[in-house]
C-alpha cells in the first residue's frame, strides 16, 4: 500500500501544480475490461465480469489484480506471463525480422520467466543479464535468440582483430530496451543536440559483444524463402577470447579520424582486470546494476499501462530532450523496486494497477479537457 499511497500523493499534487482536475472515477465495467486488456490481453469473459462483481465494492479490484497476476481464477499468472512473453518477443527480435520457429522459443523462455520458475518469483534482472549474456542453442537456451536476431553484418577479414560480427543492431538495442538510452543516435557522429552521448559511448558498449560467435544467422539479410523451408534450422552462441583478442573497436570521426575505444560501459567503467567472465558477462553485469535500467523499465511498464510515459515522448529515450513528468516519483518507484522488492515484474504491476490515476475514467471532464492537460 506504501508505494500505491506514494503514486496517489504525487499524482494528485501534478494535477494541483497544473491546476487540473481529475476525470471520475472509472465504473467497474470499465476498469475490469481496461485492466484484462492491460494485465493478460484480452477481454474479460462474462463468467469473469460475474466473479468480480461478487467481491465487496471497496475490494473488488484490487482483488482482480492479485488474481490475474497470482491467483488460481486466471491459472496462477499464466495468462499475464504470455501477455509480457508476446510484448517482449516483439521489443527483443521485432515483429517482421524473425521466424515463428525462433520467436516461438524466445517466447517460451520469456513465458516461464516472467511466471517465475520453480516457484520463484520473477526477477528482471535476472532476465536481462540472461538475454545480454546467454550461450547455447536456440532449442535450448531462448534467451540466446536475442542477440542472434541482433548481430549486423558479418565480418569476412581478421577475425581476430574485427570479430566475426559487427554487433550494430544489438548494441543499441540493448542500450534502449535496457537503460532506455538511444546509443543508435551517436553510431556514425557525436549527439547534436544532446551533449551527454558521444560516438565513443556507441563504440564503447559494441567493443563489450564483438567476441560472439554463431554458426551463422536466424535472419540472413535479403533472404528470400524457398518454399517449404519455414526456417526452423538451429544456431549457437556463444563467446570466443581469439575473436577481436585486443578489445580495440575503431570507429571513424566526421572529421575522418579514426579513433579507437576499448570496452567500456557508458559511465566510463571498463571491466575489472581480474574479472574471470566473458564481455558479455561484464557488460550485462554494468547495465543491471545501473540507475537506469530499473527506471527504463518502470518507465515503459507506466507507458503500457497508463496510456502515456513518465517521459514526454519516446518511453525509451532518456535524456534533456525528453523531460520527465515526474522525476521524484520515478527515480523513487525504481530504486525500491530494485532495491527492495527483486526487479519483480508483479510487483510494479500491483502498484500502478491499484493506484487512483490507473482506475479513473479516460473520459475528460471540463477541467482536464485541454491537449496540456495530457501529461
Amino acid at each position: 500500500a506504501g508505494h500505491v499511497t506514494l503514486i496517489d500523493t504525487h499524482i494528485r499534487k501534478g494535477w494541483k501544480d497544473n491546476n487540473t482536475y481529475p476525470s471520475e472515477r472509472a465504473t467497474d465495467h470499465e476498469f475490469i475490461r481496461r485492466a484484462s486488456l492491460d494485465i493478460i490481453g484480452r477481454i474479460p469473459t462474462v463468467k469473469e465480469i460475474k466473479e468480480f462483481e461478487k467481491r465487496p465494492a471497496d475490494k473488488r479490484r484490487s482483488w482482480l489484480i492479485n488474481a490475474m497476476v497470482d491467483g488460481p481464477e486466471y491459472g496462477y499468472g499464466t495468462e499475464y506471463a504470455q501477455n509480457f512473453a508476446n510484448m517482449w518477443s516483439i521489443m527483443l527480435m521485432t515483429r517482421s525480422g524473425s521466424n515463428k520457429h525462433h520467436q516461438g522459443q524466445m517466447h517460451e523462455w520469456l513465458y516461464d520467466q516472467f511466471k517465475g520458475i520453480d516457484k520463484k518469483q520473477p526477477d528482471w534482472s535476472v532476465m536481462a543479464r540472461d538475454l545480454i549474456s546467454a550461450e547455447g542453442d536456440t532449442n535450448r537456451n531462448g534467451a540466446v535468440n536475442f542477440l542472434l536476431h541482433n548481430l549486423g553484418d558479418e565480418i569476412k577479414q581478421d577475425l581476430n582483430k574485427n570479430g566475426k560480427w559487427d554487433m550494430v543492431p544489438a548494441t543499441s538495442r540493448t542500450t534502449r530496451l535496457f537503460l532506455g538510452i538511444r546509443t543508435q543516435c551517436v553510431q556514425c557522429h557525436d549527439h547534436p543536440f544532446n551533449g551527454e552521448w558521444g560516438q565513443h559511448h556507441f563504440w564503447g558498449i559494441n567493443a563489450f559483444l564483438r567476441q560472439s560467435d554463431s554458426n551463422g544467422r536466424p535472419n540472413p539479410v535479403g533472404a528470400k524463402k524457398k518454399k517449404g523451408q519455414v526456417g526452423n534450422q538451429d544456431f549457437t552462441l556463444k563467446d570466443r577470447k581469439d575473436f577481436n583478442s585486443n578489445g580495440l573497436i575503431g570507429y571513424e570521426r566526421r572529421n575522418t579520424l579514426f579513433l579507437f575505444t576499448t570496452p567500456k560501459f557508458l559511465n566510463g567503467k571498463e571491466m575489472a582486470k581480474e574479472f574471470k567472465g566473458t564481455r558479455r558477462q561484464a557488460l550485462a553485469e554494468f547495465i543491471t546494476t545501473d540507475p537506469s535500467f530499473p527506471k527504463a523499465f518502470v518507465n515503459r511498464m507506466w507507458g503500457h499501462f497508463m496510456g502515456k510515459s513518465f517521459t514526454k515522448d519516446a518511453v525509451d529515450d532518456f535524456g534533456e530532450h525528453n523531460p520527465v513528468s515526474h522525476p521524484e516519483l520515478l527515480d523513487t518507484l525504481a530504486k525500491d523496486w530494485a532495491e527492495k522488492y527483486a526487479h519483480n515484474p508483479k510487483t510494479l504491476i500491483r502498484w500502478i494497477c491499484n493506484s487512483e490515476a490507473y482506475g479513473l475514467s479516460s473520459r475528460a471532464n471540463e477541467w482536464n479537457d485541454k491537449t496540456d492537460d495530457e501529461t
